[in-house]
């Protein structure tokens, strides 16, 4: 045991929530599993004590090297509000070949519960809730990846969006990929500051897969995605001027 699972009195100063499950998988079977168990193994002096009756084996913390393994992974990114819904449905075959292709690739999404239930099975990837614009550019100040994700389905709604992801994409430190339609298709350059694609997942699976093994292009196509948005703010500049 790692934790103290069979004594009920100990469980009052946790969540409810959690409470109940540790309730319902340990102590309610407590008498089975000490009935089974041959020999009990705790990790602390304090667990050793409370069930000395059992001559419990106090096993001391020893990690195995992979614990402590830096593993240096590739983080991918969709940042869109709840109104990009036909979007994440989009997506969420592509994320599923890129999570089974690669064991580095770390996957973050904003989405509903929907969302989450949908992108819950696969594996590394992470679904936030939906925030607010100004509570969006706090929590993601000082954020990097290497890849955002900017796909957009052909309809009414998306035609008269503007190509806000590019700059999302430069304070992110990534790499664009956008579908090759408006806004984008007027804002990106292919191939110098990101990557216009069109809507057969192929186009999107080989662009990712180039992307993770070139380094030096994903540089050079940030870095140029960068000096573009600059030229709009110093234009911005001399408006206000």
């Amino acid at each position: 045991m790692d934790d103290d699972l069979l004594d009920l009195s100990g469980f009052k100063v946790l969540p409810r929530k959690y409470a109940v499950k540790l309730r319902r998988l340990a102590w309610d079977h407590r008498r089975a599993i000490l009935d089974w168990c041959q020999e009990l193994w705790v990790s602390t002096p304090t667990l050793g004590q409370r069930y000395a009756g059992l001559k419990p084996v106090v096993i001391p913390l020893c990690p195995q090297a992979r614990v402590l393994e830096q593993i240096s992974s590739f983080s991918i990114g969709y940042h869109g509000t709840a109104s990009h819904r036909q979007e994440l449905l989009w997506l969420y075959p592509l994320i599923v070949d890129v999570q089974a292709r690669y064991s580095h690739t770390l996957v973050e999404l904003y989405g509903d519960e929907e969302m989450r239930q949908l992108y819950g099975a696969i594996p590394r990837v992470q679904v936030h809730h939906p925030i607010p614009w100004e509570r969006y550019r706090e929590v993601t100040a000082g954020q990097h990846l290497d890849l955002l994700l900017c796909p957009l389905v052909a309809n009414t709604f998306n035609g008269a969006r503007a190509a806000v992801k590019f700059f999302d994409a430069v304070r992110l430190g990534a790499v664009g990929l956008y579908s090759d339609r408006q806004p984008y298709a007027s804002m990106v350059s292919h191939g110098e500051d990101g990557l216009l694609l069109g809507d057969q997942y192929d186009e999107w699976l080989d662009a990712i897969s180039r992307l993770v093994s070139q380094p030096q292009e994903r540089q050079q196509l940030a870095d140029s995605a960068r000096r573009r948005a600059s030229s709009y703010l110093h234009l911005a500049q001399s408006n206000e001027t």
